[in-house]
């Protein structure tokens, strides 16, 4: 609340950290549901051959309109975190944490804005093959380079959150969060596998159940295209819902530090 000398009422605003939570909580997963909902019948749709309107649809994409939300919370939740790392004067440590927290989510919007991890992948692979041998790793190369950095920033920051928020049951969000990544990650991980590898997960599910007539009734699919599709969908929602879990525990966090912050303006100097 601001604070001054003279008489004049301040206007006062009521800082529910439950309130805001719940709000931010339900805008996310309605998000996720309505864009998982678009691209089951918006990709799927003809559109008289305009893919470029399918496109749109398609969850399974960062460049999608379901994309674009997942960027736009990762935004929102990271200037709130720079917001905690702005108004943390009195503890250096608690700042750390808040600092912490605001690299990861920043990180992370750039990121997918960008295609920054999937580039920084495509040049290590690059260098790493120039003599003509092959990268060892069977997947996609940014695993080895990126992921590590990131595991670290999210095991600091969930950390952290997790201590602030004791013993309230949000603390639980951030955990959550962090292996909502971790199963995306792994789904990414069989994504970039070879298709015609042995013992491809996707191979080994279509060897014991048959879904080749219902992937072409469906989806006029081949039945794996269809289990990569919607493996994208689920990798990109689970992304968006760590997003979602984090960002809780940082409006929950934050709107407790905001309640006890107290904001005065300070005078421009006279000339």
């Amino acid at each position: 609340m601001l604070s001054s000398d003279s008489d004049q009422k301040l206007d006062s605003v009521d800082l529910d950290p439950q309130r805001f939570t719940r709000t931010w909580y339900r805008a996310g997963l309605a998000g996720i549901l309505l864009f998982g909902l678009a691209d089951h019948f918006g990709y799927h749709t003809n559109f008289n051959g305009m893919s470029a309107v399918q496109a749109m649809f398609n969850m399974g994409a960062e460049d999608s309109l379901g994309g674009a939300f997942g960027i736009l919370l990762t935004m929102v939740a990271a200037v709130l975190a720079w917001i905690g790392v702005i108004i943390s004067t009195t503890s250096p440590r608690r700042r750390a944490g808040w600092l912490g927290v605001a690299v990861l989510l920043t990180a992370m919007a750039v990121d997918d804005a960008g295609h920054v991890h999937e580039r920084i992948g495509t040049i290590f692979r690059t260098w790493v093959e120039s003599d003509g041998a092959p990268l060892w790793f069977p997947s996609y190369a940014w695993q080895v380079v990126v992921a590590p950095i990131y595991g670290l920033l999210t095991v600091v920051a969930a950390r952290f959150l997790w201590i602030q928020l004791e013993p309230r049951p949000i603390r639980w969000a951030p955990v959550g969060a962090f292996f909502c990544w971790v199963v995306a990650v792994g789904i990414d991980f069989i994504e970039g596998l070879d298709a015609h590898a042995a013992g491809h997960p996707y191979s080994a599910l279509l060897r014991a159940v048959d879904l080749r007539e219902f992937s072409l009734r469906h989806f006029d699919y081949q039945p794996f295209d269809m289990l990569m599709h919607y493996g994208r969908l689920l990798e990109e929602s689970l992304e968006t819902l760590a997003v979602v879990l984090f960002g809780a525990a940082v409006i929950w966090l934050l709107t407790e530090a905001l309640a006890q912050t107290e904001f005065r303006p300070v005078a421009a100097p006279k000339p």
